[in-house]
């Protein structure tokens, strides 16, 4: 009886090749998709996100009367009321000075609930510097300028140049020559850098897209109410028509939309 041979043969360079070839060209077309569904996954965290801070404002404004979280300096003139700061601390005018922490941390993990998905983390809860600012802006408690209303009580409205505005959270979004400083990051594909600075005087944990204004790209934003419905706006780009220019930190800078533009809007609700 011939003993049975068993041949192992190697595979050919060019049968190698084209193992490659077709796993490179599978890659090129489920990434991008992973990369989608990965940017959908983290806005609607961020949304989530925006809702639990709406949620945990409205209750202790329930538990205090009915009266929002309040700054002891919500004038834009001051310079350091931008609404996404979190913390402000002026050892040479104590009542200028806030923090806006005990009022959230009662009710919500401040580290998990204001860090943007899209930003690295940071310890918000614990850090000691004398701003603090996040990725998330609350308008609580916020006055744009002198004789505008504010978010003072729950039934207020804010008010700038005649229109009026009900967005309790929303995500930062502000151009500053030459620079435009944004929660997320944007559809055009330029270079971009993420800042996360702590230097005892300045936390910033936002996306920067250099550049002349022509050639900012667009972005998707969440916007969260004062009765904690909210809806995403995609494709906003520093010029958009359906923003409103308001008051920034040292500037006219921020963008938030006005009452009137959103209800004609194909907005997202959640």
């Amino acid at each position: 009886m011939n003993p049975i041979k068993s041949k192992h043969e190697a595979f050919t360079l060019v049968e190698l090749l084209v193992v490659i070839a077709i796993i490179a060209l599978l890659m090129a077309v489920l990434l991008p998709a992973l990369n989608g569904a990965r940017y959908r996954t983290r806005l609607t965290v961020c949304s989530s996100n925006q809702r639990m801070v709406a949620v945990a404002a409205t209750t202790r404004a329930a538990d205090h009367n009915g009266m929002w979280p309040t700054r002891a300096m919500p004038f834009i003139e001051r310079g350091w009321s931008a609404p996404n700061i979190l913390k402000y601390t002026d050892p040479s005018e104590p009542a200028y000075s806030f923090d806006d922490r005990p009022n959230l941390t009662p009710y919500i993990p401040i580290n998990e609930v204001v860090q943007c998905p899209f930003n690295q983390n940071f310890d918000f809860k614990n850090a000691d510097s004398v701003q603090i600012h996040t990725s998330t802006a609350f308008f609580f408690g916020y006055q744009f300028s002198k004789g505008e209303q504010k978010l003072e009580r729950l039934s207020d409205r804010m008010t700038f140049q005649g229109d009026e505005f009900d967005i309790l959270v929303t995500d930062h979004f502000q151009r500053r020559d030459p620079y435009t400083d944004m929660a997320h990051p944007d559809h055009s594909g330029a270079p971009m850098t993420v800042i996360l600075t702590d230097d005892a005087t300045w936390i910033r944990n936002w996306y920067r897209l250099p550049g002349s204004l022509p050639g900012d790209g667009s972005v998707d934003l969440n916007y969260t109410r004062t009765d904690g419905s909210g809806f995403r706006v995609y494709g906003v780009n520093p010029n958009d028509p359906r923003l409103k220019k308001v008051p920034g930190r040292n500037k006219p800078a921020s963008y938030i939309l006005s009452s009137g533009e959103w209800r004609v809007l194909p907005d997202v609700r959640y």
